[in-house]
């Protein structure tokens, strides 16, 4: 597999520049496990490791965050086409610092005043108050000691443009927004709600996987456009796993 090869040939090439670096060294430095690191350096794996694995080892190697500056470095045949359609990147070259902000959006409440926040159009103290009451006012005022939004004439926005927060919380702040799914959506805005459950072979699932990834990447373009700016605050909801 040309990704994995190539992973593991930008992870040996660092290596072979710092004799002095022992493999255990690196992986500690990386918040990765060594047995991982060593199979990656070794071209073990049937399979690229997780998205967050390999984030940590490109990160950690071209010193950057940012998505886009990562792929400059990497293969467009390989790692680099890797990157642009797991995270849904567009075919232009500008910057992203990608901010972790795992640490600031520790808890729901938190995490969904900072998503308001950092829509195009913002949001407001006032509704902020109205969705979550004090413990909203509270989770505000803690994002705006971490720098993380700005409040000017009660109007909130982000001061990012870019941010991540780890996998591991990715089913609790699925949850958290799911919340806001409303079953009886006024024609006039209707929402879409689909659970859909079946047992297939391996084939299928990567079919439904590709479909789903190619139909987010069109999402994720239009949401991008200037043209589609306004004040409605849209979410959408995707995964696709076995229930096993």
């Amino acid at each position: 597999m040309e990704e994995i090869r190539e992973l593991s040939h930008i992870l040996n090439s660092y290596l072979e520049q710092r004799e002095h670096l022992s493999l255990n060294s690196l992986a500690k430095n990386m918040n990765i496990a060594e047995t991982t690191l060593r199979r990656i350096k070794n071209s073990e794996l049937k399979r690229l490791p997780k998205n967050e694995t390999i984030l940590k080892v490109l990160s950690y190697i071209y010193k950057s965050s940012d998505l886009y500056e990562l792929r400059s470095n990497l293969s467009p045949t390989g790692l680099g086409t890797y990157l642009t359609e797991e995270f849904l990147l567009s075919d232009s070259n500008q910057k992203h610092s990608v901010q972790v902000i795992d640490d600031s959006v520790s808890d729901q409440i938190s995490y969904l005043v900072f998503k308001l926040a950092s829509n195009s159009c913002g949001t407001t103290k006032d509704e902020v108050k109205r969705m979550f009451g004090e413990l909203g006012v509270k989770s505000l005022e803690a994002l705006k000691l971490d720098g993380l939004v700005s409040v000017n004439d009660g109007t909130i926005t982000s001061k990012i443009s870019t941010f991540k927060v780890s996998n591991k919380y990715f089913v609790r702040n699925f949850k958290a927004v799911s919340d806001f799914i409303k079953v009886d959506s006024p024609g006039d805005n209707p929402n879409l709600f689909y659970n859909l459950s079946e047992s297939v072979n391996l084939e299928a699932f990567r079919k439904i996987h590709k479909a789903q990834k190619n139909a987010l990447k069109e999402i994720t373009s239009i949401m991008n456009k200037d043209e589609s700016r306004g004040d409605i605050p849209l979410f959408v909801l995707s995964a696709v796993d076995t229930l096993k």
